[in-house]
């Protein structure tokens, strides 16, 4: 059982740094927040319960479990390792303690005495438990092998760990070569590619409009509703249905799919905006450069324009960028929250347009700013006032 201490051992040098970061290392619950600060990355959660109180035969030992949290401790300040990203450190985690599990199981409960033979026995069971008899990738074995040489490469840290390196670089490859081979997502064909990418274009321009409208007025007619006092589904969605009664398609002639929704019905409404928001994810993600990660990122001030010396008006999405390396340059330029801009092609900058005016009533409701902010279920909205809206899935 995880005892927290209110009095911080200042003596230990992993403790005192991390309270320097705000993260008492006695909580039961780390909350580490993201290295970016965006609305769309979420902060990290590591509660040590839960890898104390799993099944029996899969509860840390107390030994375990703190060796455990002084490798995520090191890994959080950067003491005796590169300083990682909060979700690069659950990750690693959760690797530690499948391969602490296993040793347990097996019945080795002191890392210290644990010969490289033996630590490589162990890994290659805990694979065949966390992949339940399937095959890994020669790439997954590669990390999943280096977090647990922080076992041996961070001792001196934490007290005690590995006598001995169980991956050096030759074992590695030899470990590596039973994985299966890499699969390579393939982008669909060239012409296929330009294929979407028109129809997204013409979706953009010639739903955008439309549905932006309808979808505003149909808010509206839901605020108004419940600024009456009403509160339930049953009251509140005439109002809604109400406000949209008159609606009709403007564009069908490039859109004759159109043809077969109504603009005055919620449900279809609510499809034709899913629709919408992913045909404006494809112009931005294939006409801009930016990773899935940065583009999540967007906000209502994203998009800037810049007059260059030639009197040339250029539109760029400034977000913070993922890799570190690019955050490393940015502060080097002086720029502002490790943002490195992208130039913006025209479809984009309309595709950027329309997610503005399209999410501008979930922002007031959810007061985050975000463009990709979508309502639970199939709806336009959720009626009920505790449920705002949230920031698109990545997966």
């Amino acid at each position: 059982m995880l005892h927290r201490n209110n009095e911080p051992e200042l003596s230990n040098p992993l403790s005192a740094l991390m309270l320097i970061f705000g993260v008492d290392f006695n909580a039961g619950v780390w909350v580490l927040n993201s290295t970016i600060d965006s609305a769309a990355d979420k902060k990290v959660y590591l509660d040590w319960s839960s890898y104390a109180k799993n099944e029996s035969e899969d509860k840390l030992s107390e030994k375990y479990l703190l060796i455990l949290k002084k490798i995520a401790g090191c890994l959080f300040v950067g003491l005796g390792a590169s300083k990682n990203a909060p979700s690069t450190i659950k990750t690693k985690v959760y690797m530690i303690s499948a391969f602490l599990t296993e040793a347990q199981r097996a019945g080795e409960h002191e890392l210290s005495i644990i010969t490289a033979r033996k630590a490589q026995s162990i890994f290659s069971s805990m694979c065949d438990r966390v992949s339940r008899g399937g095959k890994l990738s020669a790439s997954t074995l590669a990390s999943r092998m280096n977090a647990i040489r922080l076992l041996y490469y961070l001792k001196a840290k934490v007290g005690t760990g590995l006598a001995v390196d169980p991956f050096p670089p030759r074992q590695q490859r030899r470990i590596q070569l039973n994985g299966r081979n890499k699969s390579f997502w393939e982008a669909p064909p060239e012409p296929v590619a330009l294929h979407i990418l028109k129809r997204s274009i013409e979706i953009v321009e010639d739903l955008g409009p439309d549905i932006t409208r309808i979808f505003t007025k149909y808010f509206l007619g839901i605020q108004d509703a419940i600024e009456r006092g009403n509160t339930t589904r049953k009251k509140i969605s005439p109002y809604g249905k109400n406000a949209i009664s008159g609606e009709a398609f403007s564009q069908c002639v490039r859109i004759p799919e159109l043809k077969s929704f109504s603009a005055c019905n919620p449900l279809h409404v609510a499809y034709l905006r899913k629709q919408l928001v992913t045909a404006c994810f494809i112009v931005i993600s294939y006409t801009v450069g930016a990773r899935v990660s940065e583009i999540r990122r967007a906000t209502s001030t994203s998009i800037r324009s810049v007059q260059h010396s030639s009197g040339e008006v250029l539109e760029y999405y400034h977000a913070a960028r993922s890799k570190r390396n690019f955050r490393m340059y940015a502060k080097q330029n002086m720029e502002v929250s490790g943002e490195v801009p992208w130039v913006i092609s025209p479809a984009a900058s309309k595709a950027f347009k329309v997610l503005t005016k399209l999410t501008a009533p979930y922002r007031e409701l959810g007061g985050i700013d975000s463009l990709w902010l979508v309502a639970g279920g199939n709806s336009l909205m959720a009626f009920n006032l505790s449920k705002v809206p949230s920031i698109l899935s990545a997966s």
